[in-house]
């Protein structure tokens, strides 16, 4: 097993991506896009938020392959992202041709959300501030758990503090599954119950106007 390194997230890396996304969120995969048949809705859909801000996004490779991802947009626009480099019409293309079956509660959460997807008040107070959307790790059999989220993923993180801390960053935000809640504490992070049933993890020194300074 050779040593891993951490750059930056390419286009290129997509079909890797998607292979990590499909084997982390298994329930997601099926609830959100279908099922695992569904790559290109899941493809489109990962080529969308890394076109938020294409520099705060990383993945980890190993022994040739990319094992792990971290995409943390600092700024971002989603409509405008949407409409850069023609993605909106890709997405057309791929509904009218059926590659995404047809996912009308996906498009109902757009319209309504405008892509923020959730109306809980303390997330309307985070949105537009550096935003952890996704970290995953794949499973490495007989490698042990330091090489899953305590091992790779804890390096992804620490990488985008320190990359965020130049940049003058010292707070993100995300949403966190209730299994993810014991990693994201050992962070550092501060959780926070939000009316979906799901947690808010604020990874850093907040401002106090916008978390409580208390956590769960």
């Amino acid at each position: 097993m050779g040593e891993g390194f951490i750059r930056t997230a390419t286009p290129q890396d997509l079909d890797a991506l998607v292979d990590i996304y499909i084997e982390c969120f298994p329930e997601r995969v099926t609830e959100v896009f279908g099922g695992p048949q569904r790559r290109t809705f899941i493809r489109d859909s990962l080529c969308f938020y890394l076109s938020w801000d294409p520099e705060s996004n990383w993945v980890y490779v190993q022994d040739g392959a990319v094992v792990g991802i971290l995409i943390a947009p600092c700024r971002y626009s989603p409509w405008r992202a949407a409409l850069a480099g023609g993605q909106i019409f890709r997405w057309l293309g791929h509904f009218l041709s059926g590659k995404y079956g047809f996912p009308l509660h996906i498009l109902k959460r757009f319209l309504i959300g405008g892509f923020a997807f959730n109306a809980d008040p303390m997330l309307k107070r985070v949105w537009g501030r550096p935003y952890i959307h996704l970290l995953a790790v794949r499973r490495m059999p007989r490698r042990g758990v330091a090489h899953g989220l305590l091992g790779i993923g804890s390096q992804l993180v620490h990488w985008m503090i320190a990359v965020g801390r130049k940049q003058g960053i010292h707070c993100w935000w995300g949403v966190v599954q209730s299994s993810a809640r014991p990693f994201w504490k050992r962070m550092g992070a501060r959780i926070f119950r939000i009316s979906t049933g799901e947690y808010l993890g604020v990874l850093g020194t907040p401002d106090p106007d916008v978390c409580p300074p208390e956590g769960c």
